[in-house]
């Protein structure tokens, strides 16, 4: 029934079957201890989990390690720690999540060559320094010191194309680290960097030079507009889609990144609206807009997003638009806005999610009733 288990299972059967499983590498490359993918992994034992990182050979390893799920010291999970980062050149996935006690006593790891890595996922508060840089200098200490791309002269790590990283907590020694790291991923198309805390003062000058993500398509980011500072420093021209949660985006953030004509996709996520409409009249190709909105007036909101609005007509090729908010009753500007998408775009839809227990009082609006029923507006409840 999981496949994870298979080898174990399969390696009791008898002698030759176990015979067989111990010379193939391959069925010992996935490897999971995240409390939900099943009991007996949630539960393994440290010795069994290095057990089976040997058994891999020289084969691309998948790798989930998470620490909080271990019953196990911290000696022991710095021990299987060290022994994957042992086996860089064969990672193909990787996700570590680090539990702060663990990360804290983790010497400092130099990234050599990660050739085959595509995917990493890595929860922790200070991921990268660059190497050769005091690797105490930050609020924490790193996890990863990065070589500087000049002196490898290559990129470490090629073949990444998704990169998400949680729980930092960011000052410029590790800004500087991330964007290091960034320089070594030429074809990375999926980024996600979630923020905990950082100082006003990013520590990234003028002379820090920018880091160019020429196939980045997707960007997810997590943290207050004064945590975004890294963001001044990345550029993301061919940039697809852009999610960004927090009180207020940057209103610079799409300039910083050179990626508004391309952007097809945006999803913001705002407590106050000063900054929306910024970010919206530099997205004139987006098709698709999803805002969660935590406001108290969104008349406004609906406002600019009207297409009567006159000559500058916000995100004038939009056909999808998702509102998830606080919304109790439908309000003469969202109808207005709604009616006019409607009327502009033949091929517009719309979803509107509301207060649950207010369906009722919306549905009995005339012109939301033959939205529904000509499928163009959906209405859900939150």
């Amino acid at each position: 029934p999981n496949k994870k288990d298979a080898p174990l299972n399969v390696s009791h059967t008898c002698r030759a079957w176990r015979e067989l499983l111990l010379a193939g590498t391959r069925f010992w490359t996935h490897f999971d201890t995240s409390p939900l993918s099943g009991p007996r992994e949630a539960k393994c034992e440290i010795r069994m989990a290095i057990s089976w990182l040997e058994r891999t050979g020289n084969a691309k390893i998948h790798y989930h390690i998470d620490s909080e799920s271990m019953r196990t010291s911290v000696e022991a999970d710095l021990e299987l720690l060290h022994e994957i980062v042992k086996r860089q050149a064969q990672w193909a996935s990787l996700t570590l999540r680090l539990e702060d006690d663990r990360s804290l006593r983790l010497r400092p790891v130099p990234l050599k060559d990660i050739p085959e890595l595509t995917y990493w996922r890595l929860c922790d508060r200070a991921p990268f320094a660059v190497e050769d840089h005091n690797p105490n200098s930050g609020y924490f200490r790193p996890t990863f010191l990065v070589p500087d791309l000049r002196t490898t002269g290559r990129p470490i790590a090629p073949c990444l194309t998704t990169l998400r990283l949680s729980g930092i907590i960011a000052d410029g020694a590790q800004h500087n680290g991330i964007l290091s790291m960034l320089r070594h991923c030429p074809n990375l198309e999926t980024l996600e960097i979630c923020y905990e805390w950082e100082p006003r003062d990013s520590g990234l000058g003028d002379d820090t030079p920018c880091c160019d993500l020429q196939k980045l398509k997707s960007l997810s980011l997590s943290g207050q507009a004064e945590h975004l500072h890294l963001f001044k420093k990345v550029r993301a021209p061919a940039l697809e889609f852009l999610e960004a949660w927090g009180n207020e985006s940057p209103p610079t953030l799409l300039a910083d990144l050179q990626a508004g004509a391309s952007l097809r996709k945006a999803k913001f996520c705002c407590w106050t609206g000063t900054t929306l409409e910024s970010l919206l009249r530099d997205l004139p190709e987006l098709r698709e807009l999803d805002l969660c909105l935590f406001l108290n007036d969104l008349d406004p909101i609906y406002r600019v997003l009207s297409m009567e609005s006159g000559e500058h007509q916000l995100c004038p090729h939009l056909d999808r638009l998702v509102i998830d908010s606080s919304v109790r009753k439908i309000t003469e500007p969202l109808e207005q806005m709604l009616s006019s998408r409607f009327n502009s775009n033949a091929n517009f839809t719309a979803k509107i999610r509301v207060w649950t227990g207010h369906e009722d009082a919306i549905l009995a609006n005339a012109n939301i009733q033959q939205w529904m029923g000509e499928d163009r507006l959906e209405l859900g409840a939150r």
